[in-house]
C-alpha cells in the first residue's frame, strides 16, 4: 500500500477541490430534435405515399370503368361488325343476281335486237310487194323505224313498242276500206281519179270520165277494164263512200300472188 506524504496530500486535495470547483461544459442532446425530425419526415412520407395510393385507387377506378365501357363497346361493334357482315352478304348475293340478270337482259336485248331487224326486213319486203297504197305515210314510218333501232337513247321497250305498233297499223289495212282522189299515171298521163282499197284485196279507180280498172299485183301496174264493169264499180264505189247500203259487188283482183 502506497502511503503519501504530507506535501503530497496537499497537493492532491488541491487538486480535488479545483475539480469539484470547475464548471463541466454542457453538453447539448440532439436526439429528440432528430427524432422529431424523423418522425415529420416519415408522417410526410406516409401522406405522399397515402395520396398516391388514392390518386392511384381513383385512376384505377377509371381505368376498370374505362375498360368496362370499351369492352361494352367492343361487343357492340362486334354485334354491329356480324350485322353488316350478313348484310354484305346479302348485297353480294343481290349484286350478283343482278349482275346475271343484267348479263340476261343484254343477251336478250341483243336478241331482240336481232329479231326487230329481221321484223323490219320482212316489213320492208312485204311493203316492197304490196300493192301500193298510202307509200309516203307507210315509207316514213319504214324510215323511222330503222332509225330508231339505231338511236342509243331508244331502249329495247320502245324499240319493240313501235315496232309493235307498226306491225298493228299494217295489219288494219287489211281490214279497212278506203277511198281517195289521187293521181294515176294511165295511158302516158298523169289523170286524177278516185280509188277505192279493199283492204289489201285490190286496188280499184274510176277516172271523172268513167273509165275504171284495178291494180295488178302481178305485173305491177294499172290495168284499165271494158265498159261492162262501169256498174259494177258504180255501186262498190257508193257503197265505200255510204251512198248506198252495203251489198255484194262482183270486182277484178287481178293475178293472187303466192
Amino acid at each position: 500500500m502506497m502511503i503519501l506524504k504530507g506535501t503530497q496530500k496537499l497537493i492532491l486535495a488541491g487538486f480535488l477541490v479545483l475539480m469539484l470547483h470547475t464548471p463541466v461544459p454542457a453538453q447539448t442532446d440532439v436526439r429528440p430534435q432528430a427524432v422529431m425530425e424523423d418522425h415529420e419526415k416519415g408522417m410526410e412520407a406516409e401522406a405522399r405515399t397515402q395520396k398516391a395510393r388514392e390518386a392511384w385507387a381513383r385512376e384505377r377506378r377509371d381505368l376498370l370503368a374505362r375498360l368496362e365501357s370499351l369492352e361494352e363497346e367492343n361487343r357492340r361493334l362486334e354485334r354491329d361488325c356480324d350485322r353488316l357482315s350478313r348484310s354484305r352478304d346479302h348485297l353480294e348475293r343481290d349484286v350478283a343476281a343482278i349482275e346475271r340478270e343484267l348479263m340476261e337482259a343484254k343477251r336478250l336485248e341483243e336478241e331482240l335486237d336481232g329479231r326487230l331487224d329481221e321484223v323490219l326486213l320482212r316489213l320492208g319486203e312485204s311493203m316492197a310487194s304490196d300493192i301500193p297504197f298510202l307509200e309516203d305515210e307507210r315509207n316514213q314510218r319504214l324510215s323511222m323505224l330503222h332509225d330508231l333501232m339505231v338511236d342509243p337513247d331508244a331502249g329495247p321497250a320502245e324499240r319493240l313498242r313501235r315496232i309493235m305498233e307498226a306491225l298493228r297499223i299494217e295489219a288494219d289495212y287489211g281490214f279497212t276500206v278506203e277511198l281517195r282522189r289521187i293521181p294515176l299515171a294511165l295511158d302516158g298521163n298523169e289523170v286524177l281519179a278516185q280509188v277505192l282499197r279493199l283492204g289489201r284485196l285490190g286496188l280499184f279507180y274510176r277516172t271523172g270520165d268513167g273509165r275504171v280498172g284495178f291494180y295488178d299485183a302481178g305485173q305491177k301496174r294499172w290495168q284499165p277494164l271494158d265498159a261492162s264493169w262501169d256498174a259494177a264499180f258504180v255501186r262498190a264505189f257508193d257503197v265505200a263512200s255510204r251512198k248506198r247500203a252495203p251489198e255484194l259487188v262482183t270486182l277484178p283482183v287481178g293475178r293472187i300472188l303466192p
